[in-house]
């Protein structure tokens, strides 16, 4: 995916991308022959959701460099991924109470 280049100039040479209230992944911006691609982390993503050939990505701008990210698999229907709870949130919501 080619990233225009007054965004590279604005923001950085990385952006965040999120997929629902899932982890956030950064990716790392590479310039080719004058054209900017996502690069570094870019593979671990593909790989982490599944994504193949048909899928596709629409990206919804959401401050600076972060990115929300709607995966749609091959017949058009959003793909329903499920929440993966981090360990600092569920430490969180446990109840450390104690009954006598």
């Amino acid at each position: 995916m080619e990233i225009p280049k007054e965004f590279v100039k604005t923001y950085g040479n990385q952006v965040t991308l999120k997929v629902l209230a899932d982890a956030e992944w950064k990716i790392g911006l590479t310039r080719s022959d004058g054209i900017v691609w996502l690069q570094n982390g870019w593979k671990e993503f593909i790989d982490y959701y599944s994504l193949a050939h048909g899928h596709f990505l629409v990206f919804r701008h959401e401050d600076k460099s972060c990115f929300s990210v709607t995966i749609f698999d091959i017949i058009a229907t959003e793909i329903d991924y499920p929440y993966e709870e981090k360990e600092s949130e569920t430490e969180e919501t446990e109840d450390h109470s104690v009954s006598v």
